[in-house]
């Protein structure tokens, strides 16, 4: 019994040892309105939370539609290489009516499956999202 004991709190030990010190990512989509002057613009929010303690270079971010293409606003890659430490995050802002006209260009609408991609040199790390493709594109 002791020896199952033992080797049960050896591998317990391992696992959160392991878990410590790999890289964890929390990604989180959603959209927001940004106001200045006398107009707004509508904006999808994507962020990196870094929840390892592990610190982690962010090299891109990129909406990768269903047909595997990706969405890539140049002007967001001026936010990269970005290194977040334990606790931090990194924020990538993007005009919706620009992202919106993209992917109607590729032909969907409507409610349109995407995943949310940032790419780090510990991997790659993905979220599911949807994204509702209905408004004016003009």
């Amino acid at each position: 019994m002791g020896a199952v004991s033992t080797t049960a709190a050896v591998i317990v030990s391992l696992w959160a040892t392991r878990k410590s010190i790999m890289p964890r990512i929390r990604i989180t989509s959603s959209l927001g309105i940004a106001a200045y002057g006398s107009g707004t613009e509508p904006l999808i929010l994507l962020t990196a939370s870094n929840i390892g303690q592990v610190p982690i270079t962010l090299t891109s971010c990129v909406i990768e539609l269903p047909n595997k293409h990706p969405v890539v606003m140049f002007d967001s890659l001026r936010e990269f290489p970005k290194k977040i430490g334990a606790g931090d995050t990194a924020q990538v802002t993007l005009p919706l009516t620009e992202v919106a006209k993209i992917i109607a260009g590729e032909g969907y609408h409507g409610k349109t499956p995407v995943n949310v991609i940032f790419r780090a040199n510990t991997g790659e790390y993905k979220k599911k999202w949807s994204l509702n493709i209905t408004q004016p594109t003009e």
